[in-house]
């Protein structure tokens, strides 16, 4: 869709089946607009039409990556911490930030400034209960990683599309709880997550920067957690192990 207003002809986009996230589709044909494309499209996002045309210079601010700073606000509500994202509000077109709901839901307390948002966890997360992660599905393995410290079980569905990203990712987190001694089922769409103390033990990245990120957060909360490869976050947060650090971790680096 980005190159397409540089074409000779006409590009109409038909979406036989449907989009797995709108809100990414939808954020990208905003910003085109903005920059001087011609676009035109329905509300389901069903068909796509792009019209030859050239872009122009803008100023654009950009807000902080929601996908990223969820982490950090998974890390304060496993850990009864509290952390302030400055630079995002909960305005923002990112659907990750759904997440944030289901961090209050669980138990958590959220501020939604004006030009920030700050969540101080509790000492007990509350589980048991279902939820569809389709539109933020990035947050499948955070949700999936602080699930054991829940009071209940936590069942996540909608998102067999993750199978198909860097890894497999639901029989990957499937896998990785299990050797934490963790009780959990997959299933086509997703997986259910139920109450448990992890144990130390050795975890595979699968060269995947989600599933890192993740399993560091259960290593705020038991010791001896090791993570393999996980140099792998410098796709998305090459500094995350030292944020981590700086947050009070102890991390050691081989």
């Amino acid at each position: 869709m980005i190159a397409a207003p540089y074409l000779k002809d006409t590009v109409t986009v038909n979406i036989n089946d449907h989009i797995v996230q709108h809100s990414y589709v939808l954020l990208t044909l905003e910003l085109m607009e903005k920059f001087g494309a011609k676009v035109q499209y329905d509300n389901g996002l069903k068909k796509i039409v792009v019209y030859p045309s050239r872009y122009t210079p803008q100023d654009v601010n950009l807000e902080a990556d929601v996908s990223t700073a969820c982490y950090f606000l998974a890390l304060a509500a496993v850990t009864n911490g509290r952390i302030r994202i400055d630079n995002l509000t909960c305005a923002t077109k990112q659907p990750d930030i759904k997440m944030v709901d289901v961090l209050e839901q669980m138990g958590c307390k959220v501020t939604k400034g004006s030009s920030f948002i700050e969540l101080e966890g509790v000492t007990q997360l509350k589980g048991g209960f279902e939820i569809s992660m389709r539109e933020m599905s990035d947050q499948t393995l955070t949700l999936a990683a602080i699930a054991p410290f829940a009071d209940g079980p936590i069942t996540i569905k909608d998102v067999e599309h993750i199978r198909h990203h860097e890894s497999n990712r639901i029989s990957v987190i499937c896998e990785s709880l299990a050797r934490l001694g963790i009780k959990v089922e997959e299933f086509k769409d997703g997986l259910k997550v139920y109450p448990g103390n992890p144990k130390p033990t050795l975890l595979n990245t699968h060269d995947d920067h989600r599933v890192a990120m993740s399993l560091a957060l259960i290593g705020s909360r038991v010791d001896g957690i090791q993570i393999n490869d996980p140099g792998c976050v410098s796709k998305t947060c090459p500094q995350y192990f030292t944020l981590l650090e700086s947050l009070g971790l102890n991390i050691i680096q081989h």
